[in-house]
């Protein structure tokens, strides 16, 4: 790698180049996509352009909630499919296009008439939701993480909510995690973008409460459970 090795940039740009416009298929692969995105967000390099994503964990998830696991290989076996995975690539490749191709004639297909009747009967309940949801993920590409949490409070509606409702605590700690952020947000080096999200809620969550205690000016030490540790 050190002898025949690309700079990050240039691999980065060709692959978001040739993925332009594609239809992406990947067991788990929304995993695949969140490194990808924040490597080109890392190199100022802009958004993937995708056309679609499809992740046949998600499928199986939603449509065989009920099975003991959704690993590939398990999946391979419990269905009719074709191929078997064995972690070379383009095994993997074969077994997760056939379940893909299986999950669409016997359960997308067949149930979308039912879901459609369920998205037009509801979905006038959800418009402003899904609406400030799309803005939500638009906003994740190209603003601070303390201008996305003063949204999700305000336009959002969540701080109101706690005010309405006498929650006086949790309009508190709204506040001190506003200030946890910018401290974070200041400490940061990099671009805005989901990298820079992501980095800073992995620093809020792994500090165990330390942040809240330095904006309050308070000379104590944090003491962090197992229940913290497992992050449940």
């Amino acid at each position: 790698l050190q002898e025949h090795g690309e700079d990050p940039a240039t691999v980065l740009k060709a692959f978001k180049e040739f993925s332009k416009d594609a239809i992406i298929v990947g067991h788990n692969v929304n995993y695949d996509v969140t490194i990808f995105t924040n490597e080109l967000a890392r190199h100022n390099l802009g958004n993937p352009e995708f056309k679609a994503i499809y992740d046949t964990l998600d499928i199986y998830r939603r449509f065989y909630p009920n099975l003991p696991n959704h690993k590939l290989g398990f999946l391979a076996s419990k269905f009719p499919i074709h191929h078997e995975p064995t972690h070379n690539a383009m095994d993997d490749i074969l077994a997760t296009a056939q379940l893909l191709i299986y999950a669409v004639k016997e359960k997308i297909v067949p149930t979308t008439t039912g879901r459609m009747v369920a998205i037009n009967k509801y979905k006038a309940a959800f418009t402003d939701i899904a609406s400030q949801m799309a803005t939500l993920r638009r906003k994740a590409y190209t603003e601070m993480p303390t201008k996305l949490l003063a949204y999700i409070m305000n336009q959002m509606g969540v701080l109101e909510y706690y005010k309405s409702h006498g929650e006086a605590a949790k309009v508190e700690h709204i506040r001190d995690l506003y200030r946890i952020m910018e401290k974070l947000d200041a400490a940061y080096e990099g671009p805005v973008g989901l990298a820079r999200l992501n980095q800073i809620l992995q620093m809020a969550a792994l500090t165990a409460g330390e942040p809240a205690q330095q904006v309050r000016n308070e000379d104590r030490i944090p003491i962090i459970t197992i229940h913290q540790a497992k992050g449940s």
